[in-house]
């Protein structure tokens, strides 16, 4: 019955991760201490309030924040492969801008 159990929960946990949005890289651009980026296809407007229309495909990364370097490693391999992506937003945009910051960014495996 344990068993059984398990393998319940690890269907329902895969079934979890593969119904995220899953993103392709398009452009990469780094402008003074962040990095816009660009994926395909657009969110489909489940997204910060601060996001504008025409930002749906942009995604930004403050390189000064904690794990930023990682998220930009990830994120240039991704582009560069054409591997897809998943990613989770701050929900807040960088100052100034209606670009959300990205908080965690992971390769997808589906």
């Amino acid at each position: 019955m344990k068993n059984l159990l398990l393998v319940l929960v690890a269907l329902m946990s895969c079934a979890c991760l593969s119904a995220q949005q899953q993103y392709i890289v398009t452009d990469v651009q780094i402008k003074n201490d962040t990095v816009l980026f660009k994926t395909h296809p657009k969110r489909d407007g489940a997204t910060a309030a601060c996001v504008g229309a025409e930002q749906l495909e942009q995604w930004l990364v403050d390189l000064h924040a904690k794990g930023s370097a990682n998220i930009f490693s990830i994120l240039l391999g991704a582009f560069d492969s054409g591997t897809p992506v998943i990613i989770e937003g701050t929900n807040r945009c960088f100052a100034d801008t209606n670009i959300e910051l990205v908080n965690t960014i992971t390769i997808s495996n589906g």
